[in-house]
């Protein structure tokens, strides 16, 4: 880690060295390459340190490409907040970046769990461009989903067309996961509690976990065996069927009650994997296209 900082912070001197002592381009255009380059070996600090240090001295289109480039730095280290605050100072409409700079804020705003700061993207104006219509339902279409809002993405995915390549397979994924979520929201805690009732262990089997269902279902087998056994031979007041009963007992309702729990816990699971699977899909494209 180290040797990579220091490899780093000499290919930032060198890098700065070389590009402005470059003849023949203008000040802006040697800020540019210098941060090209710190782009391209990952010096994102080194970078926004720079961008500080410089953007004091442009304006327009000149000042939002700077604070474009501090935006991409901050979000390829993860300051997302930071980033946030840099796309958001691109300000021009008519400068592409602009509206790269709005699906990226729009995508951070998601994975903080700021659904309706992260909508904007649906006012963002596109200028009738077929494509980016149809990025921004599938922004639009992952953030229902994360807001377990399943008309809104029924919705937006009518606009799913597959005719771009870029965005087919993130498509179809999303769809996955809106069946995928719809399923698990089908699974009732007390559907399991009642079925664990009737079965020991068979509300287990109904979440998955057969392995948890099988254990459960042999152990409360063994006990009622030996609960069993104990009546025949000592009597329903024998010290041997009242460790039994109180054995049986209490694996019956931590039956229950386990099955209960495994179904919220499932849900749970199910619901954070399938919010970083819709985050995964909404970063994927947007990198593909704008980086």
């Amino acid at each position: 880690m180290q040797k990579t900082t220091r490899l780093k912070k000499i290919s930032f001197i060198f890098g700065f060295l070389i590009t402005y002592m470059a003849p023949g381009q203008d000040s802006f255009q040697k800020t540019y390459d210098f941060l090209q380059h710190l782009d391209k070996i990952e010096a994102y600090k080194e970078g926004i340190f720079f961008i500080e240090k410089s953007i004091i001295k442009y304006d327009g289109t000149k000042r939002d490409t700077l604070n474009y480039l501090s935006g991409h730095f901050n979000y390829s280290i993860k300051n997302i907040n930071e980033s946030i605050q840099s796309f958001k100072k691109v300000e021009e409409q008519s400068n592409s970046l602009f509206i790269r700079s709005q699906f990226f804020i729009g995508f951070q705003y998601a994975y903080l769990r700021k659904y309706d700061s992260a909508k904007v993207l649906g006012t963002l104006n596109v200028n009738n461009d077929s494509f980016l219509n149809e990025l921004k339902s599938v922004e639009l279409a992952s953030i229902s989903l994360l807001e377990r809002d399943f008309e809104s993405f029924y919705t937006y995915s009518q606009n799913f067309s597959g005719s771009y390549y870029q965005l087919t397979n993130t498509e179809e994924r999303l769809k996955l996961n809106k069946e995928g979520l719809l399923k698990a929201k089908k699974k009732s805690p007390a559907l399991a509690g009642v079925l664990s009732g009737v079965l020991p262990g068979a509300g287990k089997f109904y979440v998955g976990k057969s392995g948890e269902g099988y254990l459960t279902l042999l152990l409360s087998t063994i006990m009622g065996l030996q609960l069993r056994e104990a009546y025949k031979k000592d009597g329903i007041n024998s010290t041997r069927f009242k460790i039994y009963s109180g054995l049986f007992g209490a694996i019956y309702v931590a039956n229950i009650w386990g099955s209960v729990l495994s179904v919220k816990i499932y849900k749970k699971e199910i619901n954070e994997t399938y919010d970083e699977a819709i985050l995964l899909n909404m970063h994927v494209p947007l990198r593909t296209i704008f980086d």
